[in-house]
């Protein structure tokens, strides 16, 4: 049973997450840079999507970078992690969050989830014993079941550049602001092209790095943004200490 205790530090202190989940989330090393990064580009109102959104860490950052008067779409397909998605999104009384219990990608229907050796490790994969519900960006704002997003985090182990494909009418959006997580070369160099084909001016926090960053780091972020909506100095500088995330 989950059991609620309220974080001590970092950029949920006070919010209430699940005993035993790890040390990280309550003390704020969990990400810590990238999610300032995160806390000065969102602007209070904004409309956000949270994809790959896990147990709900940063949509919880999110959630209090928009405010109330936001709204937060948190896609997770993995029934465990959506669990205690859930309960976080509960506890804290986020009624700015919608949670969204599926996978996206550049299309629709339903597909196999292989989990992985950790929570964070889940993704769509053919050798998959789960099927999971994938759902394509484009056809969640045309049908209204989620508004159009002005700032989108992606970490979906894999399929990001799938679903940025997915998100190709919207990319070209003066006011877009996304950061992508990569865990191979090949995939980010795929993420990259795609987003500085739309126009955005991008940032590549692997440069800032070793050469060989996912050997080191594990994940490399994209952090890409629309002309009315380039990077302040305060966001470079956190983005300059990613390296240093657990």
């Amino acid at each position: 049973m989950a059991i609620p205790f309220p974080a001590v530090a970092g950029a949920i202190r006070g919010q209430l997450w699940s005993l035993g989940t790890g040390g990280n989330y309550f003390t704020g090393r969990f990400e810590a840079a990238k999610a300032k990064a995160v806390q000065v580009i969102v602007l209070p109102g904004e409309t956000v999507w949270d994809v790959g959104a896990h147990r709900g860490y940063f949509t919880l950052v999110l959630a209090e970078a928009v405010g109330p008067s936001g709204r937060v779409y948190a896609f997770e397909p993995d029934p465990d992690n959506l669990a205690l998605l859930r309960r976080h999104v509960l506890w804290n009384g986020l009624r700015q969050v919608k949670v969204m219990p599926c996978a996206l990608a550049n299309s629709e229907g339903r597909l196999p989830f292989q989990r992985g050796s950790s929570s964070l490790a889940g993704k769509l994969d053919l050798s998959g014993d789960l099927f999971v519900d994938v759902r394509c960006p484009s056809s969640l704002v045309t049908s209204g079941e989620c508004a159009r997003p002005s700032f989108v985090k992606i970490d979906a182990e894999g399929a990001e550049s799938d679903i940025l494909e997915g998100m190709s009418p919207y990319l070209d959006d003066p006011r877009l602001a996304l950061v992508v997580s990569t865990d191979s070369s090949q995939l980010h160099e795929a993420c990259r092209r795609k987003l500085e084909s739309a126009g955005l001016t991008v940032i590549d926090s692997g440069k800032l790095r070793a050469r060989d960053p996912w050997r080191q780091f594990g994940d490399v972020e994209l952090f890409a943004f629309g002309r009315d909506r380039l990077p302040l100095p305060i966001v470079m500088k956190h983005i300059e200490a990613i390296g240093g995330d657990p």
